[in-house]
């Protein structure tokens, strides 16, 4: 069909009341497909969903600053709740209601992610409880915390007489359904049976109660730091602080089988299989350790985690999930969450990141694989499809944290410069000591590689561009005339120019073969933040200090295109490999997507409160978009980061190259009358290709072309 007719048709629909509601009835967007956060700290509490279809983990160490809820078996992070979990029982037996803890008991719908009902702590003592540990029962009706509060203060000693207590509420009005207050020793709240009927307390003893009275059933003279219920609530076990794991019978609390030195110390938590015939335990020995509990054997003992081993839980009778954190000499220690295989001891799968937050990416030629570099000098690589960790590579200390990555176009090689002014090169597949090299006496701000792969392209804060012999390491040129530090590069698609920004205000253009200045470009005040080729290689986009985002004649030097993108100054931009869109961010904290041809706006990215972009770039080949988000967290007092990765949606874009045009059409027309969820060209999700996505996709005919 011709582009003429697509248009009169779409003029058509248009200037109708249809096409006016249809058209806007689907928004340009960008599509999760997935995201993980910032790692920070040691995993805290780690909980399954009853149904196996994800987990709950804290993250963040002793102070947990978010609740990460990840999609299993996929593994992409689906929504981050704030607070603490406060103990294994967080979760309603269906697994509609979760419980966290702030400064109040918050209980949510698990389905859409809405808080139904915040709860304020009771008054204890002389003042509002402090929260010690909490449980959800299994119904989801009552909270039961471990309280604590002050009987005497006195405003120059402070406290000096403690009460404690475990308090059963009602989470529909927060009332108190019964209490049980002491003074001469604390009541910590160790687990809840399954069927909902009793509780294990750890106070002066072990104590046994009715989860609905809140009555003394029997106490056992015993300690415990640890316990947890069988899943058919006829027995329990208990961790004690010498390593002893003991098993009892609910109905008596005689002792059926006993577990002497389990592990080294304290053992810290124990949970049982789906079947009930193992126990899986934890101990402050960093030890994971899995016990028949037909004769009391040891079935397999794991070191998952370098240090901090925090918990440990079945997923299924022969796989386990465990939590903990991989810690650095330095001090930077990331969380980390492994699945293994209980029968043979192989790592499935890994869930970690950067420990502190995340400040740049760069995809892989073949936009396979996305390498993230943050200020804890970790380097990740991820695979693109699910977001899976494949490698952490060497890392560098903080003092030297990496302002750059650049993949060789192979994909064997990634480059890396920072502060120290080193450029690094890894090896991908093998990892270890990357080979390293003084680059440029100030820091290193943004490297290139030539499309061919013979060449590293490096700025630096010097003032100076340097061309690099990959193989050798050898310096072939260096590039000199910027009055200012150099903030980034860009090389032509043939790789015979490169064009550099800088400090002073101009874009320099040079020729790679004889390092000849070719061009300046001037026109921004104040710095130049950004560039990029077209890529046919005609075109220069140029964004700066001045909010202004500008297109240039590669061949002339003539200014075709200038507009005002961002109030303050523009700092990042990235041109899609089809040239359709040009994604630009700045001072402003906003991610705005344009028509790159045009200049026209096309949407800007929603993102959460406080959250902005430190950096993001469009994969090689589409359709996939990835961002570091970075945001204030009220919780958590300091900086948390996010890596997403992003398909970008324009009504009527099926194949996804950021045009709406005739092969988008075709594919429409193709499957036109096909009906399931997750078909592409159903543009408005309603399961089914029919006339009202025709209608979409012709009302934005050539939207990003």
């Amino acid at each position: 069909m011709e582009v003429k007719a697509m248009t009169t048709a779409r003029r058509w629909i248009s200037g109708g009341v249809l096409g006016l509601l249809l058209g806007a009835s689907v928004q340009a967007q960008l599509e999760t497909v997935w995201q993980q956060p910032e790692m920070s700290g040691a995993i805290g509490q780690l909980i399954l969903l009853p149904d196996g279809s994800g987990m709950l983990a804290e993250i963040g160490g002793d102070y947990p600053s978010m609740i990460g809820l990840w999609r299993l078996p996929e593994g992409d992070l689906l929504h981050r709740f704030p607070g603490r979990l406060g103990s294994q029982h967080a979760l309603s037996r269906d697994g509609e209601w979760l419980l966290t803890v702030g400064s109040q008991f918050y209980v949510w719908r698990l389905a859409d992610r809405s808080l139904a009902y915040s709860i304020e702590p009771p008054v204890l003592g002389q003042g509002t409880a402090s929260i010690r540990s909490v449980a959800l029962t299994p119904d989801g009706a009552r909270i039961i915390a471990s309280l604590s509060g002050c009987e005497y203060y006195e405003p120059t000693y402070g406290c000096y007489e403690y009460l404690y207590a475990l308090v059963c509420l009602q989470v529909s009005n927060g009332a108190i359904v019964w209490e049980r207050v002491v003074e001469d020793y604390s009541l910590d709240l160790l687990a809840i049976s399954p069927d909902g009927r009793w509780l294990i307390a750890s106070g002066d003893g072990v104590q046994l109660l009715n989860t609905q009275t809140g009555e003394l059933f029997y106490e056992l003279s015993t300690a415990a730091v640890c316990a947890a219920f069988s899943p058919d609530s006829r027995q329990f076990a208990l961790g004690n602080t010498g390593g002893t794991i003991t098993l009892h019978r609910v109905e008596d609390g005689v002792v059926t089988r006993t577990l002497p030195a389990a592990h080294q110390d304290w053992v810290t938590q124990v949970a049982f299989s789906p079947d009930g015939t193992r126990l899986v335990s934890v101990g402050w020995d960093d030890l994971v350790r899995v016990w028949n509990l037909s004769d009391g054997t040891l079935i397999r003992s794991l070191r998952p985690h370098s240090r901090d081993v925090s918990a440990a839980l079945f997923a299924g009778n022969d796989r386990l999930l465990t939590a903990g954190s991989e810690g650095r000499r330095d001090g930077w220690s990331a969380g980390s969450i492994k699945l293994w295989q209980l029968s043979d001891g192989t790592l499935l799968r890994i869930w970690t990141g950067h420990s502190s937050r995340m400040r740049q990416l760069a995809f892989s030629a073949d936009g396979e694989r996305l390498a993230t570099a943050g200020r804890d000098g970790r380097l990740y690589l991820w695979r693109t499809s699910d977001g899976t960790v494949l490698q952490q590579l060497f890392t560098v200390p903080e003092e030297r944290e990496l302002f750059a990555l650049s993949f060789a176009p192979d994909g064997r090689t990634l480059a890396g410069g920072g502060l120290d002014g080193v450029l690094r090169l890894w090896d991908v597949n093998r990892g270890g000591i990357p080979l390293y090299f003084l680059a440029h006496s100030g820091g290193i701000t943004s490297l290139r590689y030539s499309p061919d792969g013979s060449l590293i392209i490096s700025g630096g804060f010097d003032r100076q561009v340097k061309l690099w012999n990959a193989s050798t390491q050898y310096l072939v040129r260096t590039l000199s005339g910027h009055l200012g530090g150099v903030t980034a590069l860009d090389l032509s698609p043939n790789g015979s120019l490169v064009a550099s920004a800088s400090y002073d205000g101009t874009v320099r253009l040079w020729q790679t073969s004889t390092g000849a200045l070719i061009r300046v470009f001037t026109g921004h005040t104040g710095v130049v933040w950004a560039v990029a080729f077209s890529p046919d290689g005609s075109l220069l986009f140029s964004g700066g200090a001045d909010g202004t985002l500008r297109v240039w004649d590669v061949g002339t030097g003539v200014l075709l295109r200038s507009w005002q993108a961002h109030p303050g100054g523009v700092y990042q931009m990235a041109l899609d490999p089809t040239g359709h869109l040009l994604a630009s961010s700045g001072e402003d904290g906003v991610l705005r997507f344009w028509n790159a041809h045009t200049g026209a706006l096309l949407f800007i990215a929603d993102f959460p409160a406080n959250a902005r972009p430190v950096s993001f770039a469009f994969s090689p080949t589409p359709p996939y978009f990835g961002y570091l988000l970075q945001w204030w967290s009220s919780y958590s007092y300091s900086y948390d980061s996010m890596l997403v990765l992003a398909r970008v949606r324009l009504p009527g874009d099926i194949d996804g190259n950021g045009c709406v045009d005739d092969s988008d059409l075709l594919r429409l027309l193709f499957a036109f009358g096909r009906a399931g969820s997750g078909i592409p060209e159903d543009i408005n999700r309603d399961g089914v290709v029919d006339d009202t996505d025709l209608i979409i996709l012709l009302f934005n005919w050539e939207t990003g072309c």
